[in-house]
């Protein structure tokens, strides 16, 4: 018995522009690829994300940030219903706002 080979590539960049110490904007670019033999799927997802955040310090992993975000994702119609649930079960592209907090310690 053999196992469905599944291969996935990803890659992205996430550049930040500080304004003050406290306040930045975050921009990430993506995209990933996905070779998936059980599902006899191959395409590719790009999203885009546009992010103002408020952080603690201007350190690159400075924590906590608080970031409200934008998200628009585009996908091969070989994802059509697999992708982002059942919101975007009949699309191949999407739009996604939020909050989002994050912190370690």
């Amino acid at each position: 018995e053999e196992n469905p080979k599944l291969t996935w590539i990803s890659g992205g960049l996430r550049p930040i522009y500080q304004f003050t110490p406290h306040f930045s904007l975050a921009f990430e670019g993506g995209a990933d690829h996905v070779n998936s033999e059980a599902d006899d799927t191959s395409d590719t997802l790009y999203k885009f994300t546009l992010a103002p955040q408020i952080t603690i310090n201007n350190l690159f992993f400075g924590r906590p940030v608080l970031r409200a975000y934008v998200t628009y994702a585009t996908w091969g119609d070989g994802f059509e219903g697999k992708v982002g649930g059942d919101a975007f079960a009949d699309d191949t592209e999407g739009v996604n706002v939020g909050l989002q907090a994050e912190a370690w310690w």
